[in-house]
């Protein structure tokens, strides 16, 4: 059966939703004083990948990556849409 244009609207719409919904969590977790998750970490990790480096030992070590914020909230929206 051949799924309809509005299914994947309807699909991206709610991974989307449901990871704002974990990103005001974390703003709530921030208010109360709480450790969140910090996903320029997430961007520096796939950042080093053009390098073929996989692994850090501790990532928070390695070297900065140019745009690693906007990288790390990017692939956490990706990951949220295609979970």
């Amino acid at each position: 059966m051949q799924e309809a244009p509005n299914d994947l609207a309807r699909w991206c719409a709610i991974g989307i939703g449901a990871t704002v919904f974990m990103d005001l969590w974390s703003a709530l977790l921030r208010r109360l004083a709480m450790p969140t998750l910090n996903y320029a970490i997430l961007g520096r990790w796939c950042g080093h990948w053009r390098h073929g480096v996989w692994f850090h030992r501790p990532i928070q070590a390695a070297r900065a990556v140019q745009g690693e914020g906007a990288m790390g909230w990017g692939l956490h929206y990706l990951t949220g849409v295609v979970f």
